[in-house]
């Protein structure tokens, strides 16, 4: 089995010695260098698993050279050091996926070791090397032109911590950004992940700030998965209604977001299985199923953001859920993944239980909406 390698990067032989000593009894393959034109000089010719770089260097800053190897070499995992920088740029280095954790200097050898440990860990369980370069890449994370335009228009002029955070929450990428954030290495706390604190630790203009450099996606193929937000909210309710009558239950604003994501990993991980899929769903009337790949990687993302256990729970809930509101969202999101692939409103449907006038009324909001996207 090959080692792991670690380069670090400092222009300080002081800190570059503590680091190896703090490393030291660990079975890592250790390179140091410093200065970012011997880091990228090394990384030419070889390969590693993962850079550890401060942040003030003579030639070049650590933002620099991380930005640098999260577009060349995506698949290297990457943390950043230093003694003093401004908040914005540790915020901007993290909110970009220019590095996963920031450590400030001195750091706390047990803490900066666990999370070594842990961030290799994560990319090992991941078996699909392409997928495991986009999780930790800026573009897997990217932004829609239209809530890239619903954040524009926020008036900065007056409190929007509430609009903002309705945004946030109804955007999975964007979410884990604040998320991953929120809960690195940086801030000392670690209560349990709240949208509304972590705004005001971050703070609202910071966040609206630093959304403008998110990169826009122009997605290539029909992409259902962006477009169940505002659905989900217009029929959910009405839906539940006609399909349940067990009752109040509690809406499903913690489920929705996972069940997006799971949408979106179906896409990324074998296009051509999803498709057959949708064949069968189309045809039977059947729910799409995860498989154990999806639900991995699901993990992957929620550990990287490193959100409290109760979210990683949700993994199994999605497709275990027996309740009114889970089996609800899953028929709901299927009768709109049915409706984005079909030229024409199908018939003979399971769903078709529903009133006419709203199954005509979903549909013609599916197809609007995937014009817009085309």
């Amino acid at each position: 089995m090959n080692k792991i390698v670690i380069l670090l990067v400092d222009d300080e032989k002081s800190i570059l010695k503590a680091l190896r000593r703090t490393l030291f009894e660990y079975p890592y393959e250790i390179v140091i260098v410093s200065s970012s034109l011997e880091a990228k000089q090394f990384l030419t010719g070889n390969q590693i698993d993962m850079i550890i770089s401060d942040y003030k260097m003579p030639d070049e800053n650590g933002f620099e050279l991380l930005s640098f190897v999260r577009d060349k070499y995506p698949e290297v995992i990457r943390i950043m050091l230093s003694g003093y920088v401004e908040k914005e740029v540790v915020l901007e280095t993290m909110f970009s996926c220019a590095a996963v954790t920031f450590f400030p200097k001195p750091w706390d050898d047990e803490k900066l070791l666990s999370r070594i440990t842990e961030l290799i860990e994560i990319k090992k369980s991941i078996e699909d090397g392409d997928l495991w370069e986009k999780i930790n890449s800026d573009t897997f994370f990217s932004m829609t032109s239209g809530l890239s335009k619903r954040i524009n228009l926020i008036d900065k002029s007056k409190s929007h911590n509430e609009e903002l955070g309705e945004i946030i929450s109804s955007d999975i990428f964007l979410l884990f950004r604040v998320a991953r954030l929120v809960s690195s290495d940086y801030f000392s706390s670690r209560s349990e992940f709240d949208l509304n604190k972590a705004i005001n630790i971050i703070g609202a203009d910071n966040i609206l700030n630093l959304s403008q450099k998110i990169p826009i996606s122009d997605y290539s193929v029909p992409s259902p998965y962006s477009i169940m937000p505002d659905i989900f909210l217009s029929y959910y309710g009405t839906i539940f209604k006609l399909m349940f009558r067990s009752g109040k239950t509690e809406p499903l604003k913690v489920y929705l977001p996972f069940i997006y994501l799971y949408n979106y990993l179906l896409l990324q991980i074998d296009t051509g299985l999803y498709n057959k899929q949708v064949i069968t769903l189309v045809d039977n009337g059947i729910p799409i199923k995860s498989s154990d790949s999806v639900r991995g990687i699901f993990r992957t993302i929620l550990h990287l953001c490193r959100l409290p256990e109760h979210f990683l729970e949700y993994c199994d809930k999605v497709e275990t859920d027996e309740s009114p509101s889970m089996q609800t969202a899953l028929k709901l999101r299927n009768l709109i993944e049915l409706f984005w692939w079909s030229d024409k409103m199908p018939v003979n449907h399971s769903f078709y239980t529903i009133p006419d006038e709203i199954l005509k009324s979903i549909y013609t909001d599916v197809q609007e909406l995937k014009k817009s996207q085309l």
